[in-house]
């Protein structure tokens, strides 16, 4: 009894130390268990020639409020945004897009009405978006991933649309997008860096708090006429975004704009291991799995905002910020290349924002292969919501494993995610240890990053 008091006591002095942001904080940002939250990554979008795009689907999945979100398109090798806008969403609605190639260029497309096409005009059938995305010159513009951030969710504080009353929009489906606009547009003036959901003391104004509202789809398809492969998109929950977000701004994914920081995001992505099967031309098929990466905090084109990739960065000697991946390939019998019942080793570099893996060079027509990531944050403290006083640590990588299969006529099945072992957390103010701790709201029982509402 006497540690669980004292338990109680430092977290209630680090609470105190950080009075701003833990009044502006329901729960730390977590992988969301219910796939749904207020942001979203889609680990990888692909567009090429063949006519193979990339279906995005945003859902607001409240029946009573609307929100606005802003949808974020980077590049693939240094993530450079390459395109970003806002969408409205009444209750209940749906915004989807394509990213596909037209004329060698790689364009968004849509004639959804939660998006505009200029100012004033909304998109349809008849005002169809098409808009490039701009990549570097150097790099492909094929590839690449996305994050929808939940700006702003029109809210009544008690639920019951009775006095006082704070909702200001209707509470059934078909709210004009206009009006979603306005209601935005009125927290924006000459400083688009002022909060749009936080008072002057620090806590959110209860009209504007971006709920965990969002869920999200890929798809891979064809032509736009069918649909090779789905995936759900990686959903955190209680990011709390703290700004009014406008489009052509860039968006930073930490406590710029976030009541977040960047570590506390890394931490809630953090994996040890990863596990991936494969195949490679069994039976003499021409099929291949491939192997994807998505690193959505690494920030290269934005000077390495990521803590664990600040690690390796050197503009000289690793300008890329490349970390070293211990891969283990099986076949269906335990062996490895060298030895029987036994893995070996087989480093790989990894440099690249969404790094794709081709079994195609496996010594092995099927199998599974283990991806060992580097704990370059283990020991190492960086800023975290839980206060000034306070410092996170954690083992593993902030990455997204995904796979899927390409078959002999160029089609892609099976998109998936792949196993993986969390990453260890550990949260500490000077020389005690906070997280984890047993008896401290039970988040011990949780990885770090499933922790329950504080």
């Amino acid at each position: 009894m006497k540690f669980f008091g004292k338990v109680l006591l430092i977290a209630a002095a680090v609470m105190m130390a950080a009075a701003p942001a833990f009044a502006a904080d329901p729960g730390h940002v977590k992988i969301a268990p219910n796939g749904k939250g207020d942001l979203l990554f889609f680990p990888f979008y692909y567009a090429d020639e063949t006519g193979i795009a990339t279906k995005l689907t945003v859902v607001n999945t409240d029946e009573t409020r609307s929100t606005v979100a802003k949808v974020v398109i980077k590049s693939w090798l240094t993530s450079t945004e390459v395109l970003d806008f806002l969408i409205y969403l009444s209750p209940a609605d749906v915004w989807t897009g394509y990213i596909a190639q037209l004329d060698g260029q790689v364009v968004l497309v849509s004639y959804d009405d939660s998006m505009l096409t200029a100012e004033g005009q909304w998109a349809s059938l008849e005002n169809v978006v098409v808009q490039p995305l701009v990549f570097p010159k150097d790099e492909g513009n094929f590839m690449g991933y996305i994050y929808v951030i939940n700006a702003a969710t029109d809210v009544d504080v008690d639920g019951a649309g009775v006095a006082p009353d704070t909702q200001k929009l209707g509470r059934a489906p078909g709210v004009a997008k206009k009006d979603i606009k306005a209601w935005y547009d009125l927290f924006n003036d000459s400083n688009p860096r002022d909060l749009v959901a936080v008072s002057g003391d620090g806590g959110f104004l209860d009209e504007a708090k971006p709920l965990n509202i969002l869920a999200g789809w890929m798809e891979l398809t064809s032509q736009y006429l069918y649909n090779m492969a789905g995936l759900n998109a990686t959903t955190l929950a209680d990011y709390q975004n703290l700004v009014y977000l406008p489009s052509g701004v860039t968006t930073y994914l930490d406590n710029r704009d976030s009541a977040n920081t960047m570590a506390d995001i890394e931490a809630a992505l953090a994996k040890n291991a990863v596990a991936m099967p494969y195949v490679n031309a069994p039976f003499d098929l021409e099929e291949i799995t491939v192997h994807m990466f998505s690193f959505p905090t690494k920030g290269l084109a934005d000077g390495v905002t990521s803590p664990y990739f600040a690690q390796v960065y050197d503009a000289e000697t690793n300008p890329l910020a490349c970390i070293t991946v211990d891969r283990k390939i099986y076949d269906l019998s335990e062996n490895s290349t060298t030895r029987v019942f036994s893995p070996s080793p087989a480093p790989d570099q990894f440099c690249w924002e969404v790094q794709p893996i081709l079994t195609s060079g496996f010594p092995f027509t099927e199998g599974w292969a283990r991806y060992s990531f580097p704990n370059l944050m283990s020991g190492l403290f960086g800023r975290t919501i839980w206060g000034s006083a306070a410092g996170i640590s954690y083992t593993g990588a902030p990455v997204i494993p995904t796979l899927f299969d390409i078959t002999f006529d160029w089609t892609f099945t099976s998109l998936r995610y792949g196993a993986w072992t969390d990453g260890a957390v550990t949260v500490t103010v000077g020389d005690v240890t906070i997280y984890p701790v047993q008896g401290f709201n039970d988040m011990v029982k949780y990885p770090y990053s499933n922790i329950p509402t504080r």
